[in-house]
């Protein structure tokens, strides 16, 4: 059964023994920016390849933070090989004659001075990024790229190589360039009921006593595996 103690997946070898597979890594143990918060159980996986999942703050998320924006990520997501997160240090002013970024150096390290000491300020972005927020149970597929500032839902699933540029609903599928909503994952009472829910905020012995419900599922029955929590 999984663990948050557990630091890689646990799979089995040729003679049926656990071991742990190092190329799909639980991130929370691997993270050491401040400005970066993974929950249990969330997962990147780098098989198949020469990377090291544990380096994913320095290969995946692409950019400092400004204005003390952050990257969250849920609880029990799956981060596909190559995927990426774009912070807000990624933009460039737009509304300018130019989006040359030397003349605004400082702004990355105000005790650096380039070019000019001039903040372009606000007004000469295409928009203001708050933090990047990716929620529970989400799945961002192969060579995704999620800008600045999205805020993507609880039980939604980014297609390959998509590019998100906009907030994405609770259990919707989206894909492409820029990624649109292909289709929501279940009807609307039922992605109401699972936010109510919650299962991803269970004790580990509880998701695993409601498995089949939830794989199933049998929402009426996770239900019941709900109210005998309370």
């Amino acid at each position: 059964m999984l663990s948050t103690e557990n630091k890689y997946l646990l799979a089995k070898d040729e003679h049926g023994n656990l071991s742990e597979w190092k190329k799909i890594a639980f991130l929370k143990h691997f993270i050491t920016k401040d400005f970066i918060e993974i929950g249990d159980y969330t997962y990147y996986d780098a098989s198949f390849t020469d990377e090291n999942p544990e380096d994913f703050e320095n290969t995946n998320v692409l950019y400092f933070p400004t204005n003390g924006t952050r990257l969250r990520i849920g609880k029990f997501c799956c981060l596909a090989n190559k995927c990426k997160f774009a912070m807000s240090g990624s933009v460039h002013p737009i509304n300018s004659f130019t989006a040359y970024p030397l003349f605004w150096n400082h702004l990355y390290n105000p005790e650096v001075k380039s070019f000019a000491d001039i903040d372009p300020g606000p007004e000469h972005y295409h928009k203001t990024y708050g933090d990047t927020e990716i929620g529970n149970d989400v799945w961002v597929g192969y060579d995704a790229l999620v800008l600045p500032g999205v805020k993507i839902g609880d039980g939604a699933i980014v297609g390959a190589r998509s590019v998100v540029t906009k907030d994405v609903p609770p259990y919707a599928i989206v894909a492409g360039n820029p990624a649109k909503i292909i289709r929501k994952r279940f009807d609307d009472p039922t992605i109401q009921r699972l936010l109510e829910l919650q299962w991803w905020d269970w004790r580990m012995d509880d998701i695993m006593a409601a498995y089949d419900a939830i794989m199933h599922c049998r929402l009426d029955e996770l239900g019941r595996f709900a109210k005998q929590q309370r």
